[in-house]
């Protein structure tokens, strides 16, 4: 067999070998860049609400689907820890004996506020090194000042932790609960039982 038979043998078989492989590769890349997007996108829709299934599942992929990008991974780290951490009160955000609880809840709200915007910064840097990676030209500012949430999904989110607040409070006996007895005596309703 001569030089030219041998390479058009090879040329046969390594051609649609090596069109296979390339094939692969750039179909795994193109779906590792899609998955990484997903969980971009979902960060990013999901900034302003932190609490959904969909927010927390994301940030968990984060760890799986960027492993390899190290800035990415240390600004995920610091998030996370900061997730992970019990914090401590400043002074202007710690009970005094004797506080009421109106004053208490003023405490809760300072120290909550405070807790809540490190962690939209450390998630708003995170995001930001993911949209660099992306090929995104985001500025960390603006994702930490954008987002759109309703007002009224803010106002049940503190409805359900104002009720759930007062049911444990209530269950730990420091709050009390009002009964009114009614049909009695005592019957302030303001219905006569001799009418009825």
């Amino acid at each position: 067999m001569t030089l030219v038979e041998i390479l058009t043998i090879a040329g046969i078989v390594i051609g649609p070998l090596a069109a296979v492989l390339i094939a692969q590769h750039l179909q795994n890349r193109k779906e590792k860049r899609e998955r990484r997007m997903n969980v971009f996108r979902t960060l990013m829709r999901t900034r302003r609400t932190p609490m959904t299934l969909e927010h927390v599942g994301a940030l968990n992929l984060i760890e799986i689907e960027f492993a390899d990008k190290k800035q990415i991974i240390d600004a995920w780290r610091r998030l996370f820890e900061h997730l992970g951490t019990m914090h401590n009160r400043y002074p202007g955000e710690v009970y005094i004996d004797g506080d009421t609880l109106e004053q208490k809840n003023y405490k809760d709200d300072l120290f909550w506020r405070r807790i809540n915007n490190e962690r939209h910064t450390l998630l708003a840097k995170t995001l930001h090194s993911m949209a660099r990676e992306m090929g995104f030209k985001i500025e960390q500012l603006e994702i930490f000042e954008g987002g759109y949430t309703p007002q009224g999904w803010e106002d049940e989110q503190l409805e359900a932790r104002i009720v759930r607040k007062s049911f444990i409070d209530l269950l730990h006996g420091r709050r009390l609960l009002p009964v009114v007895l009614i049909g009695g005596e005592n019957d302030s309703s303001g219905v006569d039982e001799q009418t009825q």
